[in-house]
């Protein structure tokens, strides 16, 4: 992994394997490739860890980080179980999903997008 600069916080990680960059939006990466780490994962294991590193106290981000990842859920088609929010008293905050059947490479890819994309649209930034 890329050394990250110390100055572009929060940082978020993804198993601590592909990194995301935020200045003022979070991007996601758009080479597919770095999903296939994941395309072995065995059903009911842990797929998807997003830690989000506030700078000090948090703020407006760290209070709207707690009210998405309470509520976030994916059902339906999604190859994904269910979402939990991981939050210690401290960040970082975590957010966990576990799997219902072995997702595709670009299912895992469009699943951390809409993860960000929707914290994009809902959180202060």
């Amino acid at each position: 992994m890329d050394t990250l600069d110390k100055e572009l916080e929060p940082l978020v990680t993804l198993l601590g394997l592909v990194d995301f960059r935020i200045a003022d939006r979070i991007v996601l990466g758009e080479d597919v490739d770095t999903f296939n780490m994941f395309a072995d994962a065995q059903v009911g294991e842990f797929l998807v860890g997003v830690q989000f590193l506030p700078a000090e106290g948090g703020g407006p981000f760290a209070e709207g980080m707690r009210e998405l990842l309470l509520e976030y859920r994916l059902v339906g088609e999604s190859p994904i179980q269910e979402v939990r929010a991981a939050l210690p008293a401290q960040a970082p905050f975590g957010l966990v999903a576990y799997l219902k059947e072995s997702p595709s490479v670009n299912e895992l890819a469009e699943f951390g997008r809409e993860v960000l994309r929707d914290i994009n649209e809902r959180l202060p930034m």
